[in-house]
């Protein structure tokens, strides 16, 4: 049980802890207990809290801003993949636009080795962005 006394003008905190004291026919004669001053403990719990609250918030801030900044980068990196793949499709098509006009077969061999060149890089991109760990 606590109990709140006051002395000298501050109040003080106890925990009293005790047991009856009876007679032979089992009446209450007295009591028999300990008061013990836990005023300083009862401070430094509720400090101790405090603490602890500003502690939880702080964690909480903190978590937000990196799920913010996680969000952002995740757009961004989409942004990129979609500008790689673009860029990755126009090199191919140029090539391809460009075997139409050649004649020579060895250089129209190599314009094709580019263009799967350009085709396999592309898929390597499209495979590491689908990928659980970038």
């Amino acid at each position: 049980m606590n109990t709140n006394l006051y002395r000298n003008g501050n109040r003080v905190i106890l925990e009293t802890s005790g047991i009856p004291i009876l007679d032979e026919q089992c009446r209450l004669t007295g009591y028999r207990g300990v008061n013990r001053d836990i005023t300083e403990r009862k401070a430094f719990e509720k400090r101790l809290m405090q603490f602890n609250e500003e502690l939880e918030k702080g964690i909480a801030e903190h978590t937000e801003q990196l799920n913010t900044s996680l969000k952002e980068k995740e757009v961004l990196l989409r942004e990129v993949h979609h500008r790689v793949k673009n860029n990755l499709q126009i090199v191919a098509s140029l090539l391809n636009l460009q075997s139409r006009y050649i004649k020579d077969e060895h250089v129209l061999n190599t314009i094709r080795e580019s263009q799967n060149r350009v085709k396999a890089m592309a898929l390597v991109h499209e495979k590491l962005y689908w990928s659980e760990n970038i």
